[in-house]
Parts: C-alpha cells; structure tokens; sequence
C-alpha cells in the first residue's frame, strides 16, 4: 500500500524531502550566520505552512483562524523555552555562532510531513474539506511547528540582536 501511494506522488515531493533533510541536518552542526540567514529560514518555512493551509482550505475563517492561532502559540512557547545562552554574536564578523541543534530538522519535518499527510488524506477523502476537525487540525498543525522557529529567530535576536541589527544597518 505505501508503494502504491508513493507511486503517486510527483517527483519534486521527494526532492523537497531530500533538500529540507539535508538543510535541517546542517543545522546540527555549530556555525556562523549572518541576521540575514538567520531570518530566511524561518520567513520559508512560514511560507511553506501558510502556502499549505491557504492552498488546501482557502479562505476559509476556521483553516486561518487555527493556522494563526497555533502560530502565536508556538512563537510564544519558543520565546519562552528556546534557550540561546550558547548563541553569541561577533560585532567584527557581523555573524552570529549558533550551536548544532536537531530543533530546525524536526521543525522542518514537522512541516513537510503536515503537508504530505493532509495532501495525501485529501486525495483518498475529499470529503475531509468539510470537517471542522480535520480543518482545525491540520491549520494547526502548520501553525505551531512554523511558530517555534519565528519565536526561535526572535528570541535569538531580542538576546543578541540589538548590536546584530545596528551593525547590520550601520555598513
């Protein structure tokens, strides 16, 4: 049964898959980013969930509502919990150092596999576009794991950023 649904799917699904595996597994290694880098990953990824619930539900109020309010959730659980004692930032380098963590590859995903499992459920049920659960669930779902990276990202830079940003203007 895999085999057969895997036989179906296109084949830019699975180079995503290999692209977000290998960008979340260069994320646990220690390395230098600029404010830049810092923010494109989490602005991608609330791209990619919100693409995903926009481009199934529409507009529908309860898709959005759930997809925005998990979203909240998961960048204030971030703010609170994240910790970046061992980020550090260089005013020479104009980069910060950010330890290896498994955090960004889970995150990631999270999210893709959101968006294969609701892809992949609405083409063996369209009648799930009617459920308020499914609904709810899944505009959920996209929001809370996009979240905890947009709450990552500004927990980063509201330890670290202020001399980030002014140098970063400054040039």
């Amino acid at each position: 049964m895999i085999i057969e649904i895997l036989s179906h799917v296109p084949r830019w699904v699975f180079a995503l898959f290999f692209g977000l595996l290998y960008l979340g597994y260069t994320q646990t290694r220690t390395r230098a980013v600029s404010v830049t880098r810092l923010v494109i990953i989490p602005l991608a990824m609330l791209g990619l969930s919100f693409s995903g619930v926009w481009n199934t539900f529409g507009s529908s109020i309860l898709a959005l509502g759930s997809w925005f309010g998990a979203y909240a959730l998961g960048t204030a659980t971030a703010i609170s919990w994240v910790s970046v004692k061992d980020v550090e930032y260089s005013t020479e380098t104009r980069q910060f150092t950010l330890p290896g963590s498994w955090l960004p590859a889970s995150l990631m995903m999270a999210i893709f596999f959101t968006k294969f499992v609701v892809g992949m459920n609405l083409a063996q049920h369209p009648e799930l576009l009617e459920q308020t659960r499914f609904i709810v669930i899944a505009g959920m779902a996209y929001g809370i794991f996009s979240g905890v990276f947009l709450g990552r990202m500004l927990k980063i830079i509201s330890v670290h950023g202020k001399h980030a940003i002014r140098s970063t203007f400054a040039a």
